[in-house]
């Protein structure tokens, strides 16, 4: 059963993501056939069956996370291809001002500037970065119950293995923004930014052959920290995209 130690993603800065890719992670657990049951508090779920191959883990979501296979971690590059789209659409809102608030945008602004995070977003590959970056973490969930270094890379490999036949997709919520108090620059920054958050995500989990008993809970509680613009921009937009 996972233990998330302390300060780990689902405590921090973005909790309600972090939250919300735990609960992903579980989800696709239970839809694989892997889950045996653990809250995101790392407690026993109250009902919680499943097939006892499964542990608890996180990401979430990432998750959150990308297609591929363990080694597919689409690199740096592909974050800088990302920001540079994200950077051509920050032109566009409607005529939103970048000072103003998304909060402060009419619905019209608001789609306009939420039609340009998707369009930079499917540039930069990020439905694709993100299914990795859950995958992994589906991976290392399932990894929990391992007793050995061989079992937990087992656990690991077969769960992502059926995740990333067919990863999941970012869900799009940018316009449940309306009322974040970031400025529309400031959130344009932090979708060129993303990219690069999702590449750092990834390379910091480790593929399921160097999983061991002795990194697994590091792993488990790994998270990248907040990219410049985006630091404060979750903070205010509680972590929606």
């Amino acid at each position: 059963m996972i233990e998330f130690a302390k300060g780990s993603r689902r405590e921090g800065w973005k909790s309600t993501d972090m939250q919300r890719r735990f609960a992903e992670s579980v989800w696709l657990l239970i839809v694989l056939g892997l889950y045996t049951g653990c809250s995101s508090d790392g407690s026993q779920a109250d009902g919680a069956g499943g097939s006892g191959t499964g542990g608890a883990s996180a990401a979430a979501g990432a998750a959150a996370s990308n297609a591929g296979s363990p080694n597919s971690s689409g690199g740096p590059g592909s974050a800088q291809a990302g920001s540079a789209s994200a950077g051509a659409g920050a032109g566009a809102g409607a005529g939103a001002g970048g000072n103003a608030t998304l909060a402060s945008l009419t619905p019209d602004q608001l789609a306009a500037v939420c039609a340009d995070q998707s369009a930079s977003f499917m540039a930069a590959g990020v439905d694709e970065k993100y299914g990795e970056e859950l995958c992994r973490s589906v991976g290392l969930l399932a990894a929990s119950d391992g007793t050995s270094d061989a079992e937990v890379q087992q656990l690991c490999a077969g769960a992502y293995t059926r995740c990333a036949v067919n990863p999941p997709k970012m869900a799009d919520d940018c316009l449940a923004n309306a009322t974040c108090t970031a400025t529309v620059t400031d959130y344009k920054a932090c979708v060129a930014e993303y990219p690069t958050y999702l590449d750092q995500f990834i390379a910091g989990l480790p593929v399921c052959a160097e999983l061991t008993m002795a990194n697994l809970k590091a792993a488990q509680a790994f998270e990248p920290a907040p990219t410049p613009a985006c630091a404060g921009v979750w903070m205010q937009c509680n972590g929606t995209f």
